[in-house]
């Protein structure tokens, strides 16, 4: 769109504001002012004020809400009256042609309408998006001066052409296309190309520092290649034709550099990548901007025939001090170049000079080998290449073919021999197939050997990837040294490709300037010696400190998969563990519920269904809380079997222990295990202390959810294997420690979350809607009582390029799922991408200085750094929250991309370095925000329930494309599911639920999604609300189910006083008597039914009335937190032995005594414990929870019906 201001045109950046009749679009022209934006969308609700009178930065209204296949009705200026064809004539045609003679005063109440039916894809790009700017810059903390590895790169060409090359007959390889411009290039290089130096990407673009003496021209090459099918070489005519495609602008990079925010100079920074890594290209092997080399370094044997090769990579970045080239080590696995029956032997890790190959080594073999290049060694220095295919099913010696049309037979041993003199020694073993499908030849493996310089694509054991990792780990000294090396061995300055385009790279590395950000304080439970800690180092321990919510074992056992483990070194360690978990906080029964099992790996799924049917037996009904799994320290698949019959088909929570860590028992890792079990167990292990006194700047003013989203990837090859995406959501505030989360299965390598939201038709429901994060949404309404005002969302696992359409896309589905829940809610969001797969590297500036390194010789944990070496103009830092263990600290990298909550710099740095002080399973500081580290783990958790066995990944890989079906996640157990829950103790920021009614639907109507509470589990999600018509709001609503243990059906409305739900069904089989009062129902009126809370029942907020926002979080305040009001205090009266009662676990209240407390040496038994006697009034009160109006209570046959979670 175009507007025509002043007399002259400008380009418009348009933003879009939802009003009661469409989208507006508007022109950033000066002396601009826009406002009162009230009236609302039937899906979104912008109330937006905008006044710009001196500059065009529309960047915090360029906020795009499109929903999918959504007709909108845009209104817009018409430059001209031609320019745009109208559906209808336009009413009042004379005011038109007067606002036409009068557009150089061009005001939005005097804007042209053209009305326009616009299809508008939820994945559409738009130029007004921008990303956000730099508010500023950090001051907290200590300064001090680091070092980072970029290199000052000096720019002086002006001038780049970009041409188009096209080579017939083509070509797919790049390698080739390269080797064929070269020679063209050292053809005519001084005739035709006028002395240039050209480069080329290996495609269709080729770059010139300048013009050529042409715009179009052909050529025609010959070149000699190796043939990988037959082998040989051969001599092949190309013609290559090069025609002028146009100028590139340098413009637009220097406007970048100067903290301008373009959007094409992306094309410039793109060439000067490939200028300098031409000459590097021909002396390295090259894989995408990585260069690796046996010169850089010796390689080092990684075990199966592979070793690993040293190099680098590099690449030109826009920075504040200019354009700067990125330099960083890296390692790589290739194939070792040996005779393919020593390569084999390695491999299957046995001789096979006098033994025939089973049918599991041939497919071994086969897999290993199939797209390797080879040499043949028996016919003396005549070397010819081919490339293994297959793999013959037959031995050597029995091999024939015919050598002739007439179809004569002949041997492949009587065929080496007699026509090459070479004699066959393995005959035993089978031949290499190679050439193509029509026609196969058969090479013996004893006289080919492997090609030097291929990369190992397919994926490394477990000993390989620790071989690999130990050579690639270096100390910051190490490597900041081989870095310098680098930098002097590709001798830059007198690079011919670099000079002839002007770049000059300095040789040291760049001196920033960073700070160290306080450690937070943390908050334990008072019956701990320590209850609040400073972190030191960013690492410390739980000795003399207690979890703040200790979560409660009673039924617990132990099997043990290692054979090297006898049945009493696993019962010491178990009742170590055990005293460990009473020690940090939490109510652990001393004794299993039944003695230790031996199992055999080999027979998981038998062992596990044993103990548990045991456990229940023993237990008359009841169910088993946890297992303790001890398995070896090579486990291979058990590890995820075990978690998948636990979670899928027993409805067990489980805790894996090594056999190293039972030989060798360690306090620190028992303390670990401990917070783990802990938080899988409902309790938390610690909170910030400013979060309690409700410090953290724009996350305690106002309900704060802070999201945490990722996606994996299957490895290379496997085509089958979807993608799994993750989204984890905290689930209490101001505290933000606990997490609820939402798995899904997604297509291959899509990188989009496809069920952030969802919107369809179903036949009996009309529209329904659903999604992840309106799931989440509702699970902290749920769980916190309030509607979340203020959205902080964190990305992890996007790349730069992918920038744009992440945001665009994840940021319209979170407006969507916000306005599906209620018409007038859009709550600010801030958009952070988190990046750990960069290159950046930091260092300290002096190596001697101990008061700046940590034991490891990194970084302090802390470190942040916001200027030099971050973007010229975009809101991005590098944080390094951790410390170090061994090599170099890897600092993540944090991208705002959008932000409606105005953080400045040091609130955005201090609360993630903050947040990552709140991992819930480890005492250290943790290298990436917790929210995107939970999504991780929830999806790579996911990643085992998706794995079938070999015959079935043998079968889909066979039959099954990338553009196939998605296959659904399996659902969790229950028991899994709601033992796992967020379990958060009630404060006044957290009221216990007054109604039942808050529970699940019944039915699942997403398909493929998964459901965690807590990081480590997954269960199926549910759709909460939907709709019977397209234009009607959803309600916020729950279906109640029955709590029937085995009855999931829907339950009926209750014209009874007790809050107990149940089915129709089993309404009438219980003889008019309530199964959990166990006594005659009493009927009431209508009149006094209490009505389910809905989303829609608070008032409603507005995403930008910040005054009305504060007004109600005063009243919360107010409500809540008295002035007086001691949150230590507080808590503490509600503790148990150490332990926090959780809030909406009920059946935690029997295991309290008469005066509010048990001490440690009281013991839990596998009996109902007896409830408390004249225990004063509390919020834990069943009857409170349930919102009953009598004071009678329920016995203990209700809450046992209740702590089965069927409620």
């Amino acid at each position: 769109m175009f507007c025509r201001c002043n007399s002259t045109w400008e380009a418009v950046k348009a933003f879009f504001v939802v009003s009661a009749k469409g989208f507006y679009a508007c022109c950033p022209s000066k002396n601009l002012e826009y406002s009162k934006f009230q009236k609302h969308h039937p899906l979104w609700d912008h109330e937006m004020q905008y006044q710009n009178k001196d500059n065009h930065n529309l960047n915090k209204l360029a906020c795009v809400c499109i929903p999918q296949n959504f007709t909108a009705k845009c209104k817009m200026k018409d430059p001209e009256e031609h320019q745009v064809k109208s559906r209808r004539p336009l009413q009042k045609s004379a005011e038109r042609r007067r606002r036409c003679r009068r557009r150089s005063q061009c005001k939005p109440e005097k804007l042209q309408e053209t009305e326009l039916d616009l299809q508008l894809g939820s994945n559409a790009t738009c130029k007004s998006l921008v990303f956000h700017q730099r508010p500023g810059f950090g001051q907290l903390g200590t300064k001090c001066l680091i070092k980072a590895n970029h290199f000052l790169a000096d720019i002086s060409v002006s001038d780049l052409s970009h041409y188009n090359v096209k080579i017939t007959p083509e070509v797919t390889s790049r390698k080739t296309n390269k080797a064929i411009i070269a020679e063209l290039v050292r053809l005519h290089r001084n005739t035709d190309l006028a002395t240039r130096l050209p480069v080329y990407d290996g495609g269709r673009n080729l770059y010139t520092a300048g013009l050529l003496p042409f715009t179009y021209k052909e050529f025609n090459v010959t070149l000699s290649e190796d043939d990988d099918v037959m082998g040989g070489t051969r001599e092949r005519e190309f013609k290559v034709v090069i025609k002028f495609a146009t100028r590139v602008s340098m413009h637009q990079l220097h406007e970048l550099l100067s903290g301008k925010q373009v959007n094409n100079a992306q094309e410039a920074l793109s060439v000067f990548d490939i200028v300098l890594r031409e000459l590097a290209a021909q002396r390295y092997v090259s894989i995408g901007r990585f260069l690796y080399s046996p010169d850089v370094r010796k390689p080092q044997q990684l075990g199966g025939g592979l070793e690993s090769w040293r190099g680098f990579y590099q690449s030109i970045r826009p920075t504040q001090m200019g354009l700067s080239l990125n330099i960083d080590m890296s390692s790589m696995a290739f194939i070792e170049p040996l005779p393919v029956i020593d390569f084999v032997a390695q491999i299957l890790g046995k001789d096979v000079h006098s033994k025939p190959l089973s049918d599991a080594d041939r497919v071994k073999i086969k897999k290993a080998l199939r797209g390797v290049k080879v040499e043949v060694t028996h016919r003396g220095n005549f070397r010819r290449k081919y490339r293994i295919s297959g793999l013959t099913s037959q031995p050597t010696r029995e091999l024939i073919f015919p050598l002739d049309e007439q179809m004569n037979m002949k041997s492949v041993v009587d065929y080496f021999q007699e026509m090459y003199g070479f004699t066959i020694k393995y005959s035993h073993l089978p031949c290499l197939q190679v050439g193509s499908p029509r026609k196969v030849n058969y090479l013996p493996m004893e006289a080919c050997k492997i090609v030097g310089g291929q990369r190992y694509t397919k994926g490394l054991n477990e000993k390989q990837i620790t071989s690999l990792l130990k050579v690639s780990c270096q100390r910051p000294r190490d490597q900041e040294t081989d870095i310098l090396q680098t930098i002097q061995q590709n001798n830059y300055e007198n690079d011919p490709y670099a000079k002839e385009f002007g770049i000059n790279i300095d040789n040291k590395l760049a001196s920033v300037e960073a700070r160290v950000l306080p450690p937070p304080w943390l908050k334990y439970h008072d019956t701990g010696r320590e209850k609040e800690y400073l972190p030191q180092v960013g690492q410390w321990n739980m000795m003399n400190k207690k979890v703040i919510n200790g979560s409660i074992v009673r039924y617990w056992t132990c099997i043990n998969f290692s054979r090297s483990v006898q049945e009493s070194t696993a019962r010491g360690f178990c009742q170590q563990l055990v005293q460990m978990c009473q020690i940090s906080g939490m109510e652990f029964n001393l004794d299993p519920v039944i003695p230790i099992s031996l199992a055999r790996p080999d027979q998981v799924k038998k062992a596990l269904k044993y103990v548990h049917s045991a456990a229940i037996e023993k237990l008359d009904g009841k169910e088993l809380e946890l297992l303790i799994a001890i398995l070896p320290d090579n486990n291979g698949s058990l590890y995820g079997d075990l978690k998948r019959i636990c979670e899928t088909d027993l409805g067990l929570i489980s805790q894996c222990c090594l056999t190293k860590h039972v030989f060798k028992i360690n306090r620190q890792y028992l303390a670990n295990v401990a917070l783990k079990i802990n938080v899988k167990m409902g309790g938390r292990n610690t909170v910030l202390l400013d979060a309690l006194s409700w410090r953290i700047p724009l996350v305690s003013d106002i309900p704060t959810i802070i999201f945490g989203a990722d996606v994996t990837h299957p490895e290379s090859g496997e085509d089958s294997c979807p993608s799994i995406a993750a989204v984890v959501a905290s689930q209490d505030w101001p505290e933000v420690t606990k997490y609820a989360g939402l798995v899904c299965a997604q297509p291959h390598r899509e990188e989009l979350i496809q069920d952030l939201f969802r919107c369809w038709k179903d036949p009996q429901r009309g529209v329904v809607y659903g999604g992840m994060i309106r799931e989440l949404l509702l699970s902290f309404k749920k769980a916190t009582g309030q509607k979340p005002l203020r959205i902080i969302f964190y990305r992890d696992g996007v790349s730069e390029g992918q920038f744009y359409q992440v945001l665009l896309y994840e940021l319209d589905a979170i407006r969507k799922a916000c306005a599906s829940l209620e018409p007038t809610y859009q709550p600010p969001v801030t958009f952070v991408v988190v990046q750990k797969r960069h290159h950046t590297r930091l260092f300290a500036n002096n190596h001697d200085d101990r008061n700046s390194i940590d034991k490891s010789g990194n970084i302090l944990p802390g470190t942040v750094v916001d200027s030099k070496i971050c973007h010229p103009s975009e809101f991005d830092f590098y944080l390094c929250s951790h410390a170090g263990i061994q090599g170099t600290s890897r600092p993540a990298h944090y991208h705002v991309l959008w932000d409606e909550n105005n953080f400045t710099a040091d609130e955005i740095q201090s609360l993630t370095n903050n947040l990552c002080y709140t991992y819930a399973r480890c005492t250290r500081s943790v290298s990436v925000v917790p929210p995107a580290y939970y999504a991780h783990l929830a999806a790579y958790r996911a990643r085992f329930y998706m794995e079938p066995d070999v015959a079935e990944i043998t079968k889909l890989r066979g039959t099954r494309s990338k553009e196939g079906p998605v296959r659904p996640l399996p659902a969790l157990k229950e028991r899994v599911k709601n033992a796992l829950e967020s379990k958060i103790p009630p404060t006044p920021n957290h009221k216990p639920l007054t109604t039942l009614e808050d529970g699940k639907s019944s039915t699942s109507f997403i398909s493929d999604t998964i459901y965690t509470r807590g990081y480590n589990s997954v269960t199926q999600g549910h759709v909460i609300a939907c709709s019977k018509d397209n234009q009607a709001q959803p309600k916020f609503v729950f279906v109640s189910v029955c709590a029937i243990k085995g009855c999931n059906k829907e339950a009926i409305n209750r014209p009874w006083k007790c809050k107990f739900n149940i089915c129709r069904e089993c309404y009438l089989e219980c003889e008019d008597k309530c199964l959990g009062c166990r006594e005659p129902y009493k009927y009431i009126s209508d009149d006094n039914k209490e009505d389910d809370k809905s989303f829609q029942s608070a008032e409603p907020w507005s995403s930008s009335s910040w005054t009305k926002r504060l007004s109600l979080v005063k009243s919360f305040k107010v409500q809540n937190h008295p002035p007086d009001f001691d949150h230590t205090r507080w808590l503490k009266s509600f503790t148990t032995g150490g332990n926090d009662v959780i809030a909406d676990e009920p059946t935690t209240i029997p295991a309290l005594v008469e005066n509010g407390g048990a001490s440690n040496k009281d013991k839990l038994s596998h009996s109902d414990p007896k409830p408390l006697k004249n225990r004063p009034r509390d919020p834990l009160d069943p009857l409170q929870l349930m919102g009953r109006k009598s004071k009678k209570r329920c016995n203990l046959d209700f809450l046992a019906i209740w702590k089965r979670k069927k409620i």
